[in-house]
């Protein structure tokens, strides 16, 4: 199966360098889905949490505003904080 690679990325520090199955973003348009082969997209980011999958797996992180960017299969978040669940 593809997969997307997912970078989550603060002023600080790389949060989060990894390969995903699905993302779960809330944007500024709504909840945003992206699944491997996605269109390129960019979008800001609003306040909240954003889900992945990896192997049937859900996690979560709470992110700050900040911006998505989607081309060819990675995916970047841009935001001035973000936090692992756990």
């Amino acid at each position: 199966m593809a997969k997307l690679h997912l970078e989550i990325i603060t002023p600080e520090r790389v949060v989060l360098s990894e390969d995903v199955d699905v993302i779960v973003i809330p944007a500024v348009e709504g909840e945003v889905t992206i699944l491997p082969e996605h269109i390129p997209l960019f979008t800001r980011v609003k306040p909240g949490e954003i889900k992945y999958i990896k192997e049937k797996n859900e996690k979560f992180m709470a992110v700050q505003e900040g911006f998505l960017e989607v081309l060819n299969d990675k995916v970047n978040i841009l935001t001035n904080y973000a936090v692992r669940s756990e």
